[in-house]
């Protein structure tokens, strides 16, 4: 049986967010952190949240975070995001190969700052061999 490689799925992508030059101009692609951002990071910035996963197939949500008055900032930021990783095919540390397609953005208020989740569908065929 074939395992979902979360790690290795939430590795590339992050990678993949701080080299891409639409990401870097939102002012986030250095700020993109993994399941743990920094206890005081600079804004905005976006975190990998929780993922769920069945062998061959992982939903992975990024957070994005800022505390701009309104929703342009963090809109822009995910849509930069979606469109960097939409119809992209990472490869993994293990050779295997990624297939991303982005399925949503909800954006939601926080006390004092807003929220952008970006969800991405990720297609992890288990290798013929």
């Amino acid at each position: 049986m074939s395992v979902a490689p979360i790690l290795m799925l939430r590795r590339a992508i992050i990678a993949h967010l701080r080299a891409d030059a639409a990401v870097t101009a939102t002012a986030i692609g250095a700020r993109s952190y993994g399941e743990k951002a920094p206890a005081q990071p600079t804004w905005p910035f976006l975190r990998y949240g929780m993922s769920d996963a069945v062998p061959g197939d992982i939903a992975a949500p990024l957070h994005i975070f800022s505390k701009d008055p309104f929703t342009d900032d963090v809109n822009s930021i995910a849509e930069a995001v979606g469109a960097s990783l939409d119809g992209k095919v990472l490869t993994l540390t293990n050779g295997r190969k990624a297939y991303l397609t982005w399925t949503g953005t909800r954006t939601l208020a926080g006390e004092d700052e807003w929220q952008a989740i970006v969800t991405l569908a990720a297609r992890v065929p288990r290798e013929c061999g």
